[in-house]
């Protein structure tokens, strides 16, 4: 019988999910470690609570209440970065502390006094140590800067790669970008997701739209059809073909 399927719900999908991310992101070292994650888990009791904290086997920060997350690969995603953030020994502790994304004044003086003496350490072990006896250091109490809202998706839109028009020398009116459906170069769109697609589960699919902003109503003038959401995380692009947009000059 698979150890997973000694965990009660909704441990179990907690658990699964975490196995699966630190597999897919390479941050165990080997399957021994996604079995002593699980052995941890069940070892402590096989409470939420548990799940969060034997985050510490991979080295990340304990999180005793992810299981109450609604966007677990996002935390988990997150955990990993602040984990990088602070094993980076190129840097002086201070300096990493420095670059969280924390409310200014808050856990840092504490976490600096905890790293300081840990400064050579391997992740796992000060992570092991938060686990065990320094729970204020756990990511359930980082006061993050920016909105700890995990639905929420950001697309950042890369400029726009077009031939800029023809200078008016008559007029004198500034050349600008322009879009030429006589040509036989389609529309190119490159765009980013924050956070990465696969951290959005509510996040299928995405359709391209080009808007008319003339006056205070924008309106949609052309729409493609539905697009599943990019399966990577790095920058996504796609090309609309001019045939596709002759609509544009009516």
């Amino acid at each position: 019988m698979s150890l997973s399927n000694r965990l009660a719900e909704p441990v179990r999908q907690t658990v699964l999910q975490v196995i699966a991310l630190a597999r897919r992101e390479k941050w165990a070292k080997n399957e021994d470690e996604l079995v002593t994650y699980l052995l941890t888990v069940l070892l402590n009791g096989s409470t939420p609570e548990s799940a969060g904290g034997a985050l510490c086997v991979f080295g990340l920060i304990p999180h005793f209440g992810l299981s109450t997350q609604s966007n677990i690969p996002y935390w988990l995603s997150r955990n990993h970065k602040m984990q990088q953030l602070l094993s980076d020994l190129r840097q002086p502790v201070q300096a990493r502390i420095s670059r969280l994304p924390l409310q200014p004044n808050t856990i840092q003086p504490g976490l600096f006094g905890f790293l300081r003496d840990r400064v050579a350490q391997d992740a796992r072990v000060w992570a092991l140590d938060i686990a065990q006896t320094h729970h204020p250091f756990a990511l359930d109490n980082w006061p993050f800067v920016e909105s700890a809202d995990d639905t929420q998706l950001r697309i950042k839109l890369e400029p726009l790669s077009l031939p800029m028009q023809s200078g008016d020398e008559v007029g004198g009116t500034t050349p600008l970008p322009v879009l030429n459906l006589d040509g036989r170069e389609g529309l190119k769109i490159s765009f980013r997701a924050i956070p990465a697609p696969a951290e959005v589960p509510a996040w299928k699919t995405y359709r391209i739209q080009i808007v008319l902003v003339d006056g205070d109503q924008p309106a949609v003038v052309w729409e493609s059809n539905g697009f599943k959401k990019p399966a990577s995380r790095q920058k996504a692009n796609r090309t609309v073909k001019i045939g596709d947009l002759q609509a544009l000059e009516d």
